[in-house]
């Protein structure tokens, strides 16, 4: 949830123009404000004016910015944070930044009643000022440089501007600009006080902000974002280094359906209690399409399913490394389960309802899959203490093995997890309990099963991952019955329903559609990204025609084997560590809504009295 609010305000960030464009208009740019600044001289010719502007808003504007861009990219050669695209982005909008208040500076003229050239060198020294705030906080945040690199790089662009400022004074034809004055020269020891205050408020203020996090974790907010943002730029050793520091070594579990027809196996349903985030490729997240790879190529099967157990962010791996032991223990567990003799029988799906919380179950020999939704309301994580308490009690009736199935299938704005304690855990277990007594009243001999499946290149952004879109259709003497796996995060509300209506015009008697919570949708520029935000329903209804008619081709008779495996010492974020976190951000974001004001007044005040003492 951090990485999607997060992302909501930094989705932009990076979407910038490269160097061969970034670069002209950075000349461009400078042109502008030099032409600009001489349009109330009225001495010289048209022409002369014009070369005057030209000239001073190239050495005293562009030529800086490009310096600048030359040295903060060789300084940051090493981390390639700050490449040659970034740091010629930096310095054009500190250019702007500069020129604007330059600009500004000049058109109070007739309030402020001082003169032309005094206010020129005052407004030139405030937009220098300026430009080394923005370049200092921008330094600060995206790279792993100390306040004083970060401050000597931030003073290069407006130190340029300064010296080249000397040296086109000494042309003739620019004295008309900048003859310099004393009054207005003697002001630079203040100007120089008024940067002092600026960098240390900025520096106060990134301290504090930085020390409930660095007390908790040893890893400041600054320096979280700072991963976050080498992430989007595709470093992820850091932001994976900052969760392994913070996770801890919890057991899980995973469960698997094996369907074989004829010796051969013709579909596997993996549901892993271990939640595929945080966001884009970073720990768990994938982990879903990789599961689906590594068990097709180690099995054979057709067609493989990940569904969603019922686990939060909690359970989320914290580096790529650590989900390989969820691959380890599903082969393991597929293994186990060939090894006894299967079974043919199966009932129809059914379905209970009460306040909004459906549950659905279909019994596979002895193993009931268990589907929960909430749609069309909200429909989010389940904690893995609700599912484990459901699995126990299905044991008390007789069912060793079971599945527990978050559809994640419904969502508006913010969903809310059903969590231990939580009303409708309890009440879950009632409609759990009636759902499974109501499918073995209709369970019949000849599993029949067929598959398909559409991978999708390039459409994580528009919310679909790799794994694309499964499809399982399971007959049940007379009557057929399906299952939509999405690869993604979540559905926009009432996409859905769209989906189950289509099923209808298909001859299913029931089925269910589902997402399996896979994070890879889910970039830190790109942020929540449910399934029919970005990717049209009509597509996605055409794709579901396609599977279905596939599906209904390959069906043949199956048998269901049936394991469940705990995955052992599994490194994640740990119980409430996610709530932990997201409770310190919040307060370290609540303090400095009320110190900003406070700390931003103190060094105004300061400035202020400094400039007329």
């Amino acid at each position: 949830m951090l990485a999607d609010k997060t992302a909501k305000m930094t989705k932009y960030a990076f979407r910038i123009p490269d160097e061969p464009l970034t670069i002209p208009l950075t000349i461009i740019m400078g042109s502008v404000i030099g032409l600009l600044s001489t349009a109330s001289i009225i001495q010289g010719t048209l022409l002369s004016r014009v070369l005057t502007g030209l000239t001073f808003g190239f050495m005293t504007f562009s030529l800086p910015a490009v310096l600048s861009t030359g040295l903060t990219s060789i300084a940051d050669s090493e981390e390639k944070f700050l490449t040659v695209r970034r740091s010629a982005f930096l310095a054009l909008s500190a250019e702007g930044l500069m020129g604007f208040i330059y600009l500004g500076s000049l058109a109070f003229q007739p309030v402020l009643g001082i003169n032309s050239i005094a206010l020129r060198i005052y407004g030139f020294l405030a937009g220098s000022i300026a430009c080394l705030a923005l370049r200092f906080i921008v330094l600060l945040v995206m790279s792993n440089f100390n306040v004083l690199k970060s401050l000597f790089l931030s003073a290069v662009q407006p130190g340029f501007s300064l010296l080249l400022l000397f040296a086109v004074n000494k042309v003739e034809r620019l004295t008309v600009i900048l003859i310099p004055e004393l009054r207005a020269w003697i002001s630079f020891p203040k100007m120089a006080f008024v940067t002092f205050v600026i960098v240390t408020t900025i520096w106060a203020f990134l301290k504090i902000m930085n020390a409930p996090l660095k007390a908790r974790y040893g890893v400041g907010l600054i320096e979280v974002l700072n991963y976050a943002l080498a992430e989007a730029m595709g470093y992820k050793a850091k932001m994976e280094g900052f969760f392994e520091r913070m996770g801890e070594e919890m057991n899980s579990l995973v469960t698997t359906l094996v369907l074989k027809s004829k010796g051969r196996v013709k579909a596997i349903v993996v549901t892993p209690y271990i939640h595929a985030g945080p966001y884009g490729e970073i720990g768990g997240s994938n982990l879903p399409f990789h599961l689906m790879e590594r068990v097709e190529k180690r099995t054979g099967a057709e067609c493989s399913f990940v569904f969603h157990g019922t686990c939060t962010p909690d359970l989320n791996p914290v580096t790529k490394r650590e989900t390989l032991k969820v691959v380890s223990a599903t082969i393991e567990a597929i293994n186990k389960s060939l090894v006894k003799m299967g079974s043919k029988k199966v009932s129809k799906l059914v379905k209970v309802e009460e306040e909004g919380l459906k549950v659905k179950c279909q019994l596979f020999g002895g193993y009931p899959l268990i589907i929960v939704t909430r749609a069309p309301g909200d429909t989010e994580d389940i904690d893995f203490g609700v599912g484990w308490a459901l699995t126990n009690l299905l044991k008390a009736h007789g069912y060793e093995y079971a599945a527990i199935v978050d559809a994640h299938n419904s969502i508006g704005e913010w969903g809310k997890p059903i969590l231990t304690n939580d009303p409708k855990s309890f009440l879950l277990e009632e409609l759990t309990v009636k759902a499974v007594k109501k499918a073995e009243k209709r369970i019949s001999d000849g599993l029949m099963i067929g598959v398909a499946k559409k991978e999708i290149d390039g459409k994580a952004k528009d919310g679909v991952g790799p794994g694309g879109l499964r499809f399982l259709l399971v007959k049940a003497g007379k009557d057929k019955f399906g299952y939509l796996l999405i690869d993604g995060n979540n559905m926009v509300t009432g996409l859905r329903e769209k989906v189950l209506e289509r099923f209808k015009l298909h001859g299913l008697m029931e089925g269910e559609v589902l997402t399996n919570d896979n994070h890879i949708v889910n970039g830190f520029m790109t942020g929540f990204n449910p399934v029919g935000l970005r990717t049209n329903p009509r597509e996605i209804l055409k794709w579901i025609d396609e599977l279905i008619e596939e599906a209904e081709g390959s069906i043949e008779p199956c048998e269901a084997h049936y394991r469940t495996e705990k995955i052992n010492k599994i490194l994640v974020f740990g119980t409430g560590k996610t709530r932990e976190f997201l409770s310190l951000v919040n307060g370290v974001i609540t303090i400095s809504k009320v110190l900003a004001p406070f700390i931003s007044l103190l060094a105004a005040t300061v400035i202020i009295l400094s400039l007329f003492i």
